[in-house]
């Protein structure tokens, strides 16, 4: 239904496109510009009733379904935090890193712009472990 991941992606992204600026910061005219990155992607069958008709052309007679919320833990390291807020986008970031003259420096991008949009989407434990709240899923429970 909706997780939090993609929007971190988005901004992570959007950030290190615009070479560690902040696109929501911008005081230049490239904000005016439309929008570098794509929208937050859809979820695969996040639509109202989609993974139900797909139970029900699979033969599944009894479906019950309701939606949960359930939250991410990004770990307790800040290399595996990142690596898991940025899950979504890891290849476009690659691409990115691909295309610029210093990897070191686009490396440095995508951390700060993680560490930089992080906090609005997660919350830090006590035990140093970061969780990300707010993701909904569908829960299905389907019988032939």
């Amino acid at each position: 239904q909706h997780c939090r991941l993609h929007e971190i992606g988005r901004d992570v992204l959007a950030t290190v496109r615009g070479h560690g600026r902040n696109p929501y910061d911008a005081e230049d005219d490239e904000a005016f510009l439309p929008p570098r990155i794509a929208p937050i992607l859809a979820m695969e069958l996040a639509g109202v009733g989609e993974l139900e008709g797909l139970l029900e052309m699979a033969g599944f007679a009894s479906i019950i379904s309701t939606i949960c919320s359930y939250p991410f833990d990004l770990g307790k390291t800040r290399l595996d935090k990142m690596a898991m807020g940025t899950m979504f986008v890891r290849d476009q970031l690659l691409d990115e890193s691909n295309q610029s003259s210093c990897l070191n420096e686009n490396h440095r991008f995508t951390e700060e712009a993680f560490w930089m949009h992080i906090g609005k989407y997660a919350t830090i434990e006590s035990n140093n472990v970061m969780m990300l709240q707010d993701n909904r899923f569908k829960l299905a429970i389907a019988t032939k």
